[in-house]
């Protein structure tokens, strides 16, 4: 690069940083009066146009970042100011402020899709065209006030015209107390739309978002409710089902105890039955026990259970 073209384009970045840098104070200044006078909360949410003065500050030393990508930088703060600032204000009641707003919707739309830059690095056309309105504007600016001020009297005069105003001396005309009043600003390319923010009902929004938590609670409540019941009737199902095998248990030892007693029992009856028979054969022959069934019951353990010792026994 030789040293005029790096002149030239050192040039063309410092002017298109100052003019970024005006465009910026212009939205600062326009956001302090939005966010000051009627929503201070606001001053808080746009607090870091010092943070973006600050971080453009340091793109822009950086030589290695083109210009293109300085614009780009900047839309990414000043868009969403602008956005902002248009979403906030109150619906337009004056000429000069539905033309401003429309302006300011122009460079939005513009900002949303930027040209790109020409092949022989200079600047983007389009913050040419902005530079061109904003010279329009500043040369309008005169009659549009004048216009939306005589718009202003002329709605505030009403049907009677023999009322005195405050301003009108005894000759009967009106003295121009704008003048008096009116701050000392700096020149600048377009005006300072001082719009209202528009009303929101933060209170019908707040009331509903308690409603919702208070109603999400109560669910809540309501199913911790009906699981603790749950939980509760399992645990007494448990318990009822544990008694009931203990029973079981239980009973099942003692029948098993009994059985022994009762299998004992008959090893003993049939060891006497044997001896019977034995007598009965030595008195009257065998022809005498021919019609008895023979039965010889088995000994069952107290680890056999009762099916076990009736199959042994067949």
């Amino acid at each position: 690069m030789t040293e005029s073209q790096s002149s030239s384009s050192s040039s063309k970045r410092g002017t298109l940083v100052a003019d970024l840098d005006f465009q910026l104070k212009r939205v600062s200044v326009q956001l302090w009066i939005l966010g000051g006078q009627k929503e201070p909360h606001l001053v808080k949410q746009h607090g870091s146009l010092a943070d973006f003065n600050q971080e453009f500050d340091r793109v822009t030393d950086n030589l290695k970042f083109t210009e293109d990508e300085l614009v780009r930088v900047y839309i990414a703060g000043l868009k969403d100011e602008i956005a902002a600032s248009l979403c906030l204000s109150r619906p337009p009641t004056t000429l000069l402020e539905a033309r401003s707003r429309a302006r300011d919707q122009e460079i939005v739309s513009q900002m949303e899709s930027p040209k790109e830059s020409t092949n022989d690095g200079s600047s983007l056309p389009w913050t040419q065209e902005v530079q061109e309105k904003a010279l329009e504007d500043q040369e309008a600016c005169g009659s549009s006030q004048e216009e939306s001020f005589d718009q202003q009297e002329t709605l505030t005069d009403g049907p009677n015209e023999t009322v005195r105003t405050s301003g009108e001396d005894d000759s009967g005309k009106t003295q121009d107390s704008r003048a008096a009043v009116s701050p000392q600003l700096p020149p600048s390319a377009r005006p300072i739309v001082l719009a209202l923010p528009a009303f929101v009902p933060l209170e019908e929004d707040q009331i509903r978002r308690e409603r919702k938590s208070q109603l999400n609670r109560e669910s809540a409540g309501r199913s911790g409710i009906r699981k603790q019941q749950e939980h509760e009737e399992l645990q007494n199902m448990r318990d009822r089902l544990q008694n009931m095998r203990d029973n079981l248990i239980r009973e099942i030892s003692t029948m098993k105890k009994s059985l022994l007693n009762l299998s004992e029992d008959c090893m003993e009856l049939s060891c006497s039955n044997d001896a019977i028979e034995k007598e009965i054969v030595e008195k009257y022959g065998p022809d005498a026990i021919a019609d008895l069934l023979p039965f010889k019951p088995a000994r069952m353990s107290s680890d056999e259970s009762p099916s076990q010792g009736s199959d042994r026994s067949q």
